[in-house]
């Protein structure tokens, strides 16, 4: 009971599951920016969002139902299908069509996304430590 009451939360597995889209999708801004002057090179992006909404169980995020008139609560979430795909915008630097801008503010959003769900990891983690070793400090 305590096993797979502490150790297997779906949460955790969507946050590392996370962890490995933000790291995709930073790979690819960084290939943008790299091939910003490459001739012909066609800009990708990480579809993480769509893959999010589209998710099928088990991976959900759900609330606590605690009293009889509450609403169930339930998001999809299945951040493993993330894959790179054209941006599409209709953009063009005289070399490609890398928008620098736009993949620099890629780049931040990403980079707080990714500093978030670690934060997020780190203390769940950290909180099963704290449980095992029974230490409050």
């Amino acid at each position: 009971m305590i096993a797979a009451t502490l150790f297997d939360q779906p949460h955790m597995e969507l946050l590392k599951r996370a962890l490995s889209a933000y790291s995709l999708r930073h790979r690819v801004v960084a290939d943008n920016l790299s091939n910003v002057g490459t001739p012909g090179y066609q800009a990708q992006a990480v579809d993480f969002e769509t893959a999010l909404a589209n998710a099928a169980p088990p991976f959900r995020l759900r609330g606590t139902v605690t009293a009889p008139g509450h609403l169930p609560l339930g998001v999809a979430a299945e951040p493993s299908a993330a894959r790179t795909q054209p941006v599409g915008e209709p953009f063009d630097n005289g070399v490609n069509d890398v928008n620098v801008d736009r993949e620099m503010g890629e780049l931040v959003k990403n980079d707080l996304a990714f500093r978030m769900a670690t934060r997020l990891l780190s203390r769940r983690y950290q909180g099963l430590r704290i449980a095992i070793t029974g230490r409050t400090q």
